[in-house]
């Protein structure tokens, strides 16, 4: 179903990261030629969004984005194109969630 999965909050410093999620949409054949989407954001506010592979070896995304301050934040993952129409249905799967500061 359509989730929003939010962390804890952390202190995060001013810089430069990337969020790298390892994530694939199942089923291995799109729903009506769609896959699973998530947006991501950093306090409510968006820094990415984009729709899973089917494949689990192609599965890992890059967020690139810049935090211009020291403060504590939250991250949030939406789900939100779940479906179950004709006995097909629409699942994400997370493998790992990393930040890295460049």
């Amino acid at each position: 179903e359509n989730t929003n999965l939010k962390t804890e909050f952390f202190t995060l410093e001013k810089g430069s990261y990337q969020m790298i999620i390892n994530a694939n949409s199942l089923p291995e054949i799109p729903i009506k030629g769609e896959n699973a989407h998530f947006k991501i954001k950093i306090n409510g506010v968006e820094i990415g969004n984009y729709y899973l592979s089917e494949k689990p070896g192609l599965s890992e995304k890059i967020i690139p984005f810049s935090y211009d301050k020291d403060e504590k934040v939250r991250f949030q993952l939406i789900y939100d194109n779940d479906i179950l129409i004709d006995g097909k249905d629409r699942n994400a799967v997370i493998h790992s969630i990393k930040l890295k500061k460049n």
